[in-house]
């Protein structure tokens, strides 16, 4: 067997702090390690090459408010979100907070994360489809932000 040469490695943690320990240990290696969307630790404490993510909050609040004002900016919301560790999912949080905070007749009515788990998405929806009201049905909406897509 001969040897693997990487020019660099590209990585997408599923949360901060979840893969610091093989990556420190590729960087010691002299591996370029480019992190994307979610940061693998605190930039002050690993010395990735370089660090890629898209603007979450504004794409967040940007989706939000088209919604919000598809709903008459009133109704109930269920957003339900990607791993609380993951930085991407907070960006998208924020976005979508700074948007429905300016609407005091939107109620939202849970944010369970789902943590990118089909599985636990579904089981989220149907807890929570019981306690959705039935008398607004067209100024309520759910949202699902989540990266990468569930499949």
């Amino acid at each position: 067997m001969g040897f693997f040469f990487f020019f660099f490695v590209a990585i997408q943690a599923f949360g901060i702090g979840t893969l610091t320990a093989p990556v420190n240990k590729m960087i010691e290696a002299k591996i370029p390690v480019i992190d994307m969307d979610t940061l693998i630790a605190p930039l002050d404490q690993i010395a990735v090459h370089s660090f890629l993510e898209p603007d979450n909050e504004f794409m967040c609040a940007s989706v939000t408010q088209a919604l919000v004002d598809a709903i008459g900016g009133k109704g109930n919301i269920i957003m339900t979100q990607g791993a609380l560790g993951h930085t991407g999912a907070q960006g998208r949080a924020r976005g979508f907070d700074s948007v429905v905070k300016k609407y005091p007749n939107i109620k939202i009515l849970d944010t369970t994360p789902a943590d990118w788990d089909v599985t636990r998405r579904r089981a989220s929806g149907r807890r929570i489809s019981p306690n959705i009201p039935t008398s607004t049905p067209r100024s309520s909406t759910t949202t699902t932000w989540r990266s990468p897509p569930i499949t």
